[in-house]
Protein backbone atom coordinates (compact mmCIF):
# COMPACT_ATOMS: atom_id res chain seq x y z
CA UNK A 1 0.00 0.00 0.00
CA UNK A 2 1.32 3.43 -0.93
CA UNK A 3 1.40 5.95 1.89
CA UNK A 4 -0.42 9.23 1.31
CA UNK A 5 2.75 11.27 0.68
CA UNK A 6 4.04 8.80 -1.93
CA UNK A 7 0.62 8.72 -3.59
CA UNK A 8 0.52 12.50 -3.98
CA UNK A 9 4.09 12.54 -5.26
CA UNK A 10 3.25 9.88 -7.86
CA UNK A 11 0.04 11.59 -8.96
CA UNK A 12 1.59 15.04 -9.40
CA UNK A 13 4.87 14.02 -11.00
CA UNK A 14 5.13 15.15 -14.59
CA UNK A 15 7.41 13.32 -16.98
CA UNK A 16 9.55 15.04 -19.57
CA UNK A 17 7.31 13.61 -22.28
CA UNK A 18 4.21 15.04 -20.57
CA UNK A 19 5.88 18.41 -20.05
CA UNK A 20 6.96 18.52 -23.70
CA UNK A 21 3.38 17.87 -24.82
CA UNK A 22 1.85 20.33 -22.32
CA UNK A 23 4.34 23.06 -23.23
CA UNK A 24 2.67 23.51 -26.60
CA UNK A 25 6.10 23.63 -28.23
CA UNK A 26 7.03 21.44 -31.18
CA UNK A 27 9.97 19.06 -30.84
CA UNK A 28 11.87 21.58 -32.96
CA UNK A 29 11.00 24.40 -30.54
CA UNK A 30 12.03 22.36 -27.51
CA UNK A 31 15.26 21.39 -29.24
CA UNK A 32 16.08 25.04 -29.97
CA UNK A 33 15.21 26.01 -26.40
CA UNK A 34 17.61 23.34 -25.08
CA UNK A 35 20.32 23.81 -27.71
CA UNK A 36 20.12 20.32 -29.21
CA UNK A 37 18.80 18.82 -32.44
CA UNK A 38 15.16 17.91 -33.05
CA UNK A 39 16.02 14.24 -33.68
CA UNK A 40 17.81 14.13 -30.32
CA UNK A 41 14.73 15.46 -28.49
CA UNK A 42 12.46 13.11 -30.43
CA UNK A 43 14.59 10.13 -29.41
CA UNK A 44 14.58 11.21 -25.76
CA UNK A 45 10.80 11.65 -25.77
CA UNK A 46 10.40 8.25 -27.45
CA UNK A 47 12.56 6.65 -24.76
CA UNK A 48 15.33 5.65 -27.16
CA UNK A 49 18.02 7.92 -25.68
CA UNK A 50 18.92 9.36 -22.32
CA UNK A 51 19.79 13.02 -21.92
CA UNK A 52 23.15 14.01 -20.48
CA UNK A 53 23.26 15.53 -17.01
CA UNK A 54 23.94 18.89 -18.64
CA UNK A 55 20.80 18.51 -20.76
CA UNK A 56 18.80 17.50 -17.67
CA UNK A 57 19.91 20.78 -16.08
CA UNK A 58 18.76 22.67 -19.17
CA UNK A 59 15.40 20.84 -19.11
CA UNK A 60 14.88 21.84 -15.47
CA UNK A 61 15.58 25.48 -16.30
CA UNK A 62 13.35 25.41 -19.39
CA UNK A 63 10.48 23.88 -17.39
CA UNK A 64 10.62 26.74 -14.86
CA UNK A 65 10.83 24.24 -12.03
CA UNK A 66 7.93 22.04 -13.14
CA UNK A 67 10.39 19.19 -13.61
CA UNK A 68 12.77 18.26 -10.80
CA UNK A 69 16.25 16.75 -11.08
CA UNK A 70 15.39 13.68 -9.01
CA UNK A 71 12.35 12.79 -11.08
CA UNK A 72 14.19 13.30 -14.38
CA UNK A 73 17.13 11.16 -13.28
CA UNK A 74 14.68 8.44 -12.16
CA UNK A 75 12.65 8.75 -15.36
CA UNK A 76 15.66 8.43 -17.63
CA UNK A 77 17.33 5.70 -15.57
CA UNK A 78 14.63 3.34 -16.84
CA UNK A 79 15.77 3.77 -20.44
Amino acid sequence: MICNQQYHKAVFMVTFKQWAKQSGESHEGIAKMLGVSRPHITQIIAGKKRPSLKLIQQIILASNGKLKAEQLVNEFARI
